[in-house]
């Protein structure tokens, strides 16, 4: 969540300003922002009671949301708004009369971004069969060591922080 709303602030603050990139880039940051709360409270509150949570072993009168499933019921709107962050500039940056070796590093972070997405999707996929494979086993296996958004955060992280200084102007 934190990392997309950088991101989507860095084209509020970056890139020449048009009314509809302007308007969409807020609606792509509520978006963002309101979703990442929900999940985090829909984590936070996933046990009742509330400690069971955060105890081992749980009590028996404690009920939980599966882990899996929340993480695999976010995955579409994840996937959704990292499209829409990769997309919501094209049209203004296509405008744009850049140097050759700007333009080539732009293209080079969409497809970073594209193929990081792709992962999340090739990442969700294999996380969602192993989960039906663990319902349909009916095997007790602790799945709290997943971190869906771990992977992507991170990468988003490098790809981002690395390719600031190629877009630079000299």
């Amino acid at each position: 969540m934190l990392i997309k709303t950088s991101v989507l602030l860095y084209y509020v603050e970056s890139i020449p300003k048009t009314r509809a990139f302007r308007w969409a880039t807020y609606a792509a940051l509520f978006v963002v922002n309101a979703a990442g709360l929900a999940l985090l409270l829909l984590n936070v509150f996933r046990c009742r009671p509330i400690r069971s949570a955060y105890t081992y072993p749980a009590a028996n009168e404690s009920v939980c949301t599966n882990f899996v499933d929340l993480n695999l019921a976010s995955v579409p709107l994840n996937v959704v708004t990292d499209f829409a962050i990769l997309v919501l500039p094209l049209p203004v940056l296509s405008q744009m009369a850049v140097p050759f070796s700007h333009r080539t590093a732009v293209a080079l972070m969409f497809t970073a971004g594209a193929i990081f997405t792709t992962i999340t999707l090739i990442r969700t996929a294999m996380l969602q069969h192993a989960h039906i494979a663990q319902v349909q086993a009916k095997e007790a296996v602790e799945w709290d060591g997943v971190d869906e958004n771990e992977f992507p955060c991170r990468s988003y992280n490098i790809c981002i922080s690395s390719s600031f200084p190629m877009v630079r102007d000299n």
